[in-house]
């Protein structure tokens, strides 16, 4: 049977169960579209009951529930997921057909024993919605529309006790959705999904409060982005389980999801014995991205025009700050490999700005630059992974015999740049690794390459520490000797450069000159 991720089970699973492009030439009946999307569900890992009664073009579908096992993080069963959609219905018109859904969804959680609460119920709610399918047999459109689109936390049930809404509270809303979805496979295998999402805005609520003593403590967050956009596309597999994603990533399993959205805001207050802490953060953009290919895994989350301000009770002033740009990039090969295989990471924080209240706790005489920092680092390189990291079970093997996850093979720095405090620092450089030797580095694997480093404003960075009391004059002193065995002089002023090379037998050279 062909299997669908989690993720995409989540997203439009749920956008089936409760989700206008033009019809195309050919029709679609009733009984098609809810074989694709019977097949949808079975394919996500789904058992699919209905009571199924069928009147001329009109197809209905009474007490539909969907349920799943739920596996813990070894891959144990830890309870029941159940979707009571209620009555479906599915009419033909002129070529396509409609699909009248519930209004209100519950999605309910019952766990078994302490591995997950007793209980959870989640209410999910329509306002306004449209749902139509088109197309073909072979590829199917979904599109669906509304005004709005909630999910709540309805009830809580821990350890045989109902947890009331003063103690947990969550909600989110999405306002003015529109979700296209294009299912692929004219036996009802849903072979490909694409789809594409966009609402105005998502609000989002949460609350907590100490089970046992509210007095020890609560927390509250809310917060809000506009002009949300999901995309993404996946193709289904044969010869995994649903739900197993390490053996779907083995299976060949290929699929990408992204999120963006424009000014996000979030708040949030927390109270405890020591007092409150409060704050809150805007963004001018951001975006979330993930990828599955080739046996590798992909994350990329940004934002962008950052501010953040926190008060906390032991600072006298609002820690308040701002960035460009923050950035975080991954691409990692997951799957067991013979053959080095390749990977990158990319870290950025862009133009981080303190506020001036900030810096004058400190250094009240501004001997310091207050130009805005940045720390940004971009590396790619090879690595040899020995198991499948994301099967429990094969890690968990690996622990208990004491093995390694894999090997480093290679790795080229392309970027290194980090400035605060009027210095900087940059850098490239490029290694190879030898992981038959590791005695050479005290168990590290013996690396084989060189670096090229460029300082600038380190002499007078150190001068004004000295000044403010932080350093020492023999502190300096130390630091000013280590930088001149490791570092030369620079072209411009208060510059330097050194160039490190680590040859092989663990020889290093720095600058031509032979430090080991």
């Amino acid at each position: 049977m062909r299997r669908i991720p989690l993720a995409a089970r989540a997203g439009t699973g749920l956008a089936l169960a409760t989700t206008a492009a033009s019809p195309l030439a050919a029709d679609v009946t009733a009984d098609e579209v809810w074989t694709q999307v019977r097949s949808y569900f079975e394919a996500s890992g789904y058992t699919v009951s209905a009571t199924r009664e069928e009147t001329g073009g009109e197809l209905r579908l009474s007490d539909l529930t969907l349920s799943m096992p739920m596996e813990g993080g070894e891959g144990d069963r830890i309870g029941t997921l159940t979707i009571e959609v209620g009555d479906l219905v599915l009419t033909e018109d002129g070529g396509a057909v409609s699909m009248d859904i519930p209004s209100s969804v519950p999605i309910i959680a019952e766990g078994d024993g302490d591995a997950a609460p007793d209980r959870t119920v989640i209410e999910t709610m329509l306002t306004g919605h449209d749902f139509t399918v088109s197309g073909t047999p072979d590829e199917m459109t979904f599109d669906f529309a509304a005004d709005g689109y909630a999910m709540r936390l309805a009830e809580l049930v821990i350890e045989g006790e109902t947890i009331g809404r003063d103690l947990v509270s969550a909600g989110l809303q999405l306002d003015e959705i529109t979700t296209v979805s294009v299912v692929s496979g004219g036996d009802g295998s849903a072979t490909q999904v694409t789809n594409e999402t966009r609402a105005a805005a998502l609000t989002y609520e949460v609350a907590a409060t100490d089970f046992d003593d509210p007095a020890e403590g609560s927390f509250e967050m809310a917060g809000r982005m506009s002009d949300v956009a999901g995309e993404g596309s996946w193709t289904a597999v044969d010869g995994a389980e649903a739900g197993d994603f390490a053996a779907m990533i083995e299976a060949g399993f290929e699929g990408d999801a992204s999120l963006s959205y424009s000014e996000g805001s979030t708040r949030f207050t927390g109270r405890g014995p020591d007092g409150e802490t409060s704050g809150q953060s805007v963004s001018d953009n951001g975006s979330i991205g993930f990828s599955v290919a080739d046996g590798a895994v992909g994350y990329d989350v940004s934002a962008e025009g950052i501010a953040y301000a926190v008060t906390v009770p032991q600072f006298p002033v609002p820690l308040t700050a701002e960035a460009a740009r923050l950035g975080f990039a991954l691409d990692a090969p997951v799957q067991a490999a013979e053959e080095p295989q390749p990977f990158s990471l990319d870290l950025a924080l862009r133009e981080l700005a303190i506020d001036d209240a900030i810096w004058t706790l400190f250094d009240p005489e501004e001997r310091l630059s207050r130009e805005p920092a940045t720390l940004a680092l971009s590396l790619v390189g090879t690595a040899t992974p020995f198991v499948n990291i994301l099967d429990p079970e094969a890690t968990n093997r690996l622990a208990e015999s004491g093995g390694q996850p894999g090997e480093l093979n290679t790795v080229e720095i392309e970027d290194l740049q980090l400035s605060a405090a009027g210095a900087e620092l940059t850098g490239e450089g490029a290694f190879t690794f030898d992981n038959s030797d590791t005695e050479t580095f005290d168990g590290m694997p013996a690396p084989e390459g060189s670096a090229t480093l460029n300082l600038s404003g380190a002499e007078s960075l150190i001068d004004a520490l000295v000044a403010m009391g932080i350093v020492g004059e023999s502190e300096a002193m130390g630091a000013r000797m280590m930088l001149s065995m490791f570092a030369v002089l620079g072209d411009d002023p208060d510059t330097l450069t050194s160039t490190i090379e680590i040859g092989e037998g663990g020889r290093i050279r720095a600058n031509g000159q032979r430090i080991r």
